[in-house]
């Protein structure tokens, strides 16, 4: 007010009308009519003499006024500006030592004083003060207390989130972090556990670049399996170097599971992963090298790749080590090497390793037989749930070998091992049910526990089911089961196939048909009663349904000797 006042006069001052010196007083009319005449006379002959100086001495007047005036406008002009000036100056100046002081503290843990600053500057909405604010909302840093009342973990929780998603709108990283893991594992009342706003914030800082957030989402979208979105994410990361990432491309692209198989780009992305001395990746180039996936077969680079990661501790190297010691595959047989290593990777607790020493001494196998410890280290392998040693132990029970007879325990083994879909486990669950060994007696158990074997193709399955239907009468159902195990070569199947058909059961009576099982029967398993039967049935056919039926034979023999060769 008392600036725009002053102002007001300065102009008034500058503008004011300045009285001509020679005008007559209007006081002066009273005058006499020859006075005014004489003195107009007067004036007449001078008025031209003092015009020009007074017209002078007007303008310099004006001019002095209008300079003082200027320079007045001037000076309040730049006292305003320097006031202003000083008042910001002097307000930024403390935000600016506040947030500096806030930082501080917050880094050197100085949580109380850190809370006061920042408390002061939140309003200036820096990031990194909002978030600080918010972690110490958060973990409970430095906030006052107040005596005899516990802080509203509720609210104060509500805060911290507040806080922390103005930082997130600001892009702050560790904001955008910190909001992905609170969704991610939840936060007690305040936050329930969601993954995908966790994978909303995480993107958010993934698209910034951030290898945190990259790392995370990738997790997320793993453990969701959307494989085809994570795979960008996990090349950006493996781009950055990161071997983790490198070997989840390589698992991906060689399993062929989740993601289109490419043997190629497994092995580009396992390889850039083995270079980190990741020794997964090891171990799984020495498989690729192995099985000549996305590169030529080297068993040399294989046994390279395998020692490397068993060297570095990964016990399931060490075990793959010790066999190809044993079978000779990329360097040359070393029993004594072979040995060591499975011994090693026992020591870490490795089950397989731990089952095959076991074996190893129960068969007395490049080391002296110690039936004692075979049976210690098989019950460590089963104890760590190794399936093969779980079905090994099983037996041993059922059987009585090695270890006291004991029904109840080998049933107990094997139902653990049927668990890991064991087909020999499923068949001799079926022979403890149908002879009741250690459970009551029970064919309808016993023909579930055969079927799901057999229907894995099990031959002694399919032949246990084909007793069972036969002694049950159920003959269409028994020469099915006989048929399908005779095809993988089992003996006593053709055996009972030819005896149905030379007497009708379960199909039509054929003298040729049961002599071609017989046949192959003879073949597979050659025996006094096959040799009978062939010699009877023989009488009954002419000579060229023997040639047909032994043709026949012959080609199926060839058959299953060709299904060997490739197995």
């Amino acid at each position: 007010m008392l600036f725009t006042r002053l102002i007001n006069f300065l102009k008034d001052k500058l503008f004011e009308e300045v009285p001509e010196t020679g005008q007559p007083d209007t006081r002066d009319g009273l005058r006499s009519i020859n006075e005014n005449n004489e003195r107009a006379h007067r004036e007449r002959n001078n008025v031209e003499e003092s015009s020009a100086e007074q017209l002078q001495k007007m303008q310099d007047q004006k001019a002095r006024r209008k300079k003082i005036i200027m320079i007045s406008l001037a000076v309040v002009l730049l006292s305003a500006l320097a006031g202003t000036a000083a008042s910001v100056y002097f307000k930024y100046h403390i935000s600016n030592s506040d947030i500096e002081d806030c930082k501080f503290y917050f880094k050197t843990e100085d949580y109380s004083n850190a809370f006061k600053k920042c408390s002061k500057t939140r309003k200036i909405k820096d990031p990194e003060i909002l978030f600080a604010l918010g972690s110490m909302y958060h973990y409970q840093k430095g906030l006052p207390q107040k005596k005899g009342k516990k802080p509203d973990e509720r609210q104060r929780m509500t805060e911290a989130l507040n806080l922390y998603r103005e930082a997130a709108k600001m892009d702050y990283i560790p904001a955008l972090q910190i909001l992905g893991k609170l969704y991610l594992n939840g936060s007690r009342g305040v936050i329930v556990i969601d993954e995908d706003h966790a994978a909303d914030w995480f993107t958010r800082g993934a698209l910034h670049g951030d290898y945190v957030s990259m790392r995370e989402l990738s997790d997320i979208l793993l453990r969701k399996k959307q494989f085809e979105e994570a795979v960008p994410w996990l090349e950006r990361l493996a781009e950055y170097g990161d071997s983790d990432a490198a070997l989840s491309l390589a698992e991906l692209y060689f399993n062929g599971t989740e993601i289109p198989a490419d043997p190629v780009k497994a092995f580009h992305w396992c390889e850039q992963s083995a270079r980190s001395a990741n020794r997964e990746a090891e171990h799984l180039l020495s498989l690729m090298y192995i099985t000549g996936s996305g590169t030529a077969p080297d068993a040399a680079s294989a046994f390279r790749n395998e020692l490397r990661a068993a060297r570095g501790g990964l016990e399931k190297a060490m075990y793959q080590v010790g066999f190809f010691y044993e079978k000779g595959i990329g360097t040359p047989v070393d029993l004594q090497q072979a040995v060591s290593w499975y011994e090693e990777a026992a020591g870490k607790r490795y089950p397989s390793a731990l089952y095959r020493l076991g074996m190893m001494y129960l068969r007395g196998e490049y080391v002296d037989r110690d039936e004692q410890k075979a049976v210690s280290l098989l019950r460590d392998a089963a104890d760590l749930k190794d399936p093969d040693a779980l079905l090994r132990l099983g037996r041993m029970y059922q059987n009585g070998e090695t270890v006291d007879r004991d029904y109840g325990e080998a049933i107990r083994l094997l139902e653990k091992a049927a668990r890991f879909n064991l087909d020999d486990a499923y068949y001799y669950l079926g022979i403890a049910y149908s002879k009741g060994l250690g459970t009551i007696q029970d064919q309808q158990a016993a023909v579930a526990w055969f079927t799901r074997a057999a229907e894995h193709n099990h031959t002694l399955s399919q032949y246990s089911l084909g007793l069972i239907h036969y002694e049950l009468e159920q003959y269409r159902q028994a020469y099915e089961w006989f048929s399908r195990a005779m095809e993988n070569g089992h003996a006593y199947s053709a055996a009972y196939l030819g005896m149905m058909s030379a007497n009708g059961l379960g199909c039509e009576v054929s003298y040729y048909m049961a002599y071609y099982y017989f046949l192959v029967s003879e073949y597979l398993y050659d025996d006094s009663t096959t040799r009978e039967n062939l010699a009877m049935i023989r009488s009954s056919l002419s000579r060229a349904q023997q040639g047909a039926a032994e043709s026949r034979a012959d080609k199926f023999i060839n058959h299953l000797r060709s299904q060997k060769k490739q197995r």
